[in-house]
């Protein structure tokens, strides 16, 4: 007599676009520990990661445990130290995102490295890339990013349970080649690997702001500034779309270089050697 039974079926990971998280270091390795934590806890993990190592001999000999063996991870060496900063961040991002398209991804995602990527961001870019309709090439971005703000001493996870660290002001860092001017799409954005060569060209070859018409994207802080990733989209018949706000990217307490990391977790520490120093220094005088 044949008995009956429940086939097993395999659980198999459904169809999704291969998605690639590129970012940029120059020393901010504690911010990067963080940020790969983040990934890891992501609703949607990335298929590839591709860290650009700007001058970073710790990084570039692999001291630094971000590999997972939930995702490839791509360790490329920097250049173009000579240029101006926000050059120096354009052809960065440049390049990270070419070594993830050689690496198959179709949707390539660049996060700041000082920002951490909430649950749905990977998830909400993928979903918005695979679902669009639009033939024109579209850049999208996170339409909420906001500011960690920790108290001395806390211990806090680098994913989930941040909404309560958060606060409405941003902090504004000095340009350099791993960050680039202080408006979102260069926080974090997503672009489809069919539309990369279009915008990529795009963004390479407009002028300056210097020889043409700045716009309200366009960074003109520095002798010679770049163009907007946004304006090189829109000069193509592109747009730019801002996800909705389930999507969010934490920006890291600016003091993440005195924060102390371990897996899962950073601790900001009371005071820093300086703010010691200067406590000292008013009590003395």
């Amino acid at each position: 007599m044949a008995i009956a039974c429940s086939e097993v079926v395999p659980s198999v990971r459904p169809a999704r676009p291969r998605v690639a998280v590129v970012t940029v270091v120059r020393g901010e390795h504690r911010a990067l520990l963080a940020q790969v934590d983040g990934l890891s806890t992501s609703t949607w993990p990335p298929d590839v990661h591709v860290t650009l190592a700007v001058a970073d001999r710790e990084l570039n000999r692999n001291k630094l445990p971000i590999r997972s063996d939930r995702w490839e991870t791509f360790i490329v060496p920097g250049r173009d130290l000579r240029r101006a900063p926000r050059a120096a961040f354009r052809s960065s991002v440049m390049h990270a995102c070419d070594v993830a398209l050689n690496a198959g991804a179709e949707v390539v995602v660049f996060v700041d490295v000082r920002c951490l990527p909430g649950r749905r961001l990977l998830q909400t870019y993928a979903e918005h890339a695979t679902n669009s309709t639009q033939t024109t090439p579209v850049l999208w971005s996170a339409a909420q990013t906001v500011q960690l703000d920790v108290p001395p001493g806390t211990v806090y996870p680098v994913s989930g349970g941040l909404g309560s660290l958060v606060t409405p002001t941003p902090v504004d860092a000095r340009p350099s080649p791993t960050t680039g001017p202080s408006v979102p799409w260069a926080e974090s954005f997503a672009v489809r690997a069919g539309d990369w060569a279009v915008v990529r060209k795009a963004w390479a070859g407009r002028k300056s702001p210097a020889e043409e018409q700045p716009t309200m994207t366009s960074s003109s802080r520095e002798p010679q500034p770049v163009p907007s990733l946004v304006d090189a989209v829109r000069s193509v018949g592109g747009s730019h779309v801002q996800v909705p706000d389930d999507a969010v990217l934490y920006r890291q307490h600016p003091r993440f270089a005195d924060t102390r990391y371990s897996p899962g977790a950073l601790r900001l520490p009371e005071s820093t050697l300086s703010e010691r120093c200067e406590r000292i220094a008013v009590a003395g005088s």
